[in-house]
């Protein structure tokens, strides 16, 4: 199990990962941001994921943005 990745759903499909990574940035130092998109067409799935450089980094994040 990886404690520094977030899984993150029902994301609006206008956000890109840009969007993403900046919603997130306010609580640690992230690797990677992404949403996750249909390769056929480009558009977002719906959901992505955000990975920080240390767990407490993450669980702040969870705390912070669940709902």
């Amino acid at each position: 199990m990886d404690l520094c990745n977030i899984y993150i759903k029902h994301i609006d499909p206008s956000i890109k990962s840009t969007e993403l990574f900046n919603l997130f940035k306010p609580f640690g130092r992230i690797i990677s941001a992404r949403v996750m998109e249909d390769p056929s067409t480009s558009t977002s799935r719906g959901f992505g994921f955000v990975s920080y450089s240390h767990p407490t980094e993450a669980a702040a994040a969870l705390l912070e943005m669940d709902g």
